[in-house]
């Protein structure tokens, strides 16, 4: 945790000149080969396991493309060091065997980066993903080689790129929007988006556009901003907190969320993740229905957002307030409802009638759960 505390303060530093807010101070210093974002998060994945060829790995991608780009060439115009920084780092990831998964996600480095040779059923389902398109060629070079291929999702990707730019000291953030990542060259001079997905630059208008982000969605979780070094930190906590109540350890998740919500408190999804927890747990000694409601009634009172009703109902439930539970899962039923009818989907409703189906048994969402009444 040492080095992650290190590499937080150097990466506030280089937030703080980014923006402006110390442009007048001395520029931060190149990040040393293994001090990186991405070896931070790696460290934080693994809580002391030792994994070499995982490390390895990782330094291989970051410094091939750190050598690939070199350094800004002389004479060169910071907007054209920004998009060729970013063209060439994508160049390099694509022929290092960096890929998209032939189906659902990959949330962790420690997943991304294990070295797959897949079967050739598996590798033509790696074709089926839209991203992969433009890694064809590459994918089907390495195959010949024998070289192996990581499957990496955007956020992955992104942090990638991120770390590749601390060892140049160049202005490269991590940006969040809706269910997706990508990375911006930031300076005073510069504001240069870049989809690690489809390798090309795009504005904000676009994702904002693509991702039907409003003006509430940007001031409750700070889309399209630049992800501070303590906000993605809280990002991964969060996710290795859902790996593990996906394991069954609901004690380690419990922690796990408790500590990103402290280290990302403007994080409202990290709040939510703890809520829910605390509501919903197997284990009566980690579940905390009144903890729970206060929570939830907070992340309500900001926004009335379907996921948040349905916390705070299950909150409602696991204090033994039924009525109210029921009543507020049922406004997150209405709003689902009114959602679909306006994007036009038929996705089914069918998890919140068995939801309410439970409540009003006076049963809680974790005895509901246990039961075997909700899947």
């Amino acid at each position: 945790m040492k080095f992650l505390r290190r590499f937080l303060s150097a990466s506030a530093a280089l937030l703080a000149l980014a923006t402006g807010l110390a442009a007048t101070a001395k520029p931060p210093a190149p990040a040393e080969p293994g001090h990186t974002l991405a070896h931070a998060l790696l460290t934080l994945e693994l809580e002391g396991t030792d994994a070499p060829l995982l490390t390895q790995g990782l330094n291989q991608l970051v410094e091939h493309a750190v050598a690939r780009f070199g350094r800004p060439a002389a004479g060169e115009l910071e907007p054209a060091t920004a998009a060729r920084f970013f063209r060439q780092v994508d160049e390099s990831l694509v022929a290092d065997g960096v890929i998209f998964p032939p189906a659902g996600r990959v949330e962790l480095l420690r997943d991304a980066l294990q070295p797959r040779q897949p079967a050739d059923d598996e590798l033509q389902r790696t074709a089926m993903n839209f991203a992969n398109a433009r890694r064809a060629t590459s994918i089907a070079a390495l195959r010949r080689a024998g070289e192996p291929l990581y499957y990496f999702d955007c956020d992955l990707t992104a942090v990638l790129y991120v770390a590749v730019a601390e060892r140049l000291a160049l202005p490269v953030f991590l940006v969040e929007a809706p269910d997706h990542n990508f990375v911006r060259w930031q300076s005073p001079g510069v504001s240069l988006n870049w989809d690690p997905n489809d390798g090309a630059a795009k504005s904000d208008q676009y994702f904002a556009q693509v991702a039907g982000i409003t003006a509430e969605d940007r001031a409750t979780f700070g889309y399209l901003e630049n992800r501070s070094p303590a906000r993605i930190q809280g990002y991964w906590l969060v996710r290795r907190g859902q790996r593990k109540a996906a394991d069954g350890n609901a004690a380690g998740a419990l922690a796990d969320f408790r500590e990103a919500v402290k280290t990302a408190p403007d994080d409202p999804a990290a709040a939510n993740e703890l809520a829910w927890l605390l509501a919903t747990a197997p284990d009566a000694l980690v579940r905390n229905g009144r903890e729970a409601r206060e929570m939830a009634e907070k992340l309500v009172a900001r926004s009335r957002r379907i996921n948040w009703l349905e916390t705070l109902a299950a909150a409602w439930a696991e204090t033994g307030d039924f009525p109210q539970a029921i009543a507020v899962e049922e406004e997150a039923r209405r709003r689902a409802e009114s959602w679909l009818q306006a994007a036009y989907r038929s996705d089914s409703l069918a998890g919140f009638d068995t939801t309410l189906a439970v409540y009003r048994q006076n049963l809680s969402y974790a005895a509901g759960k246990n039961a075997g009444l909700i899947k």
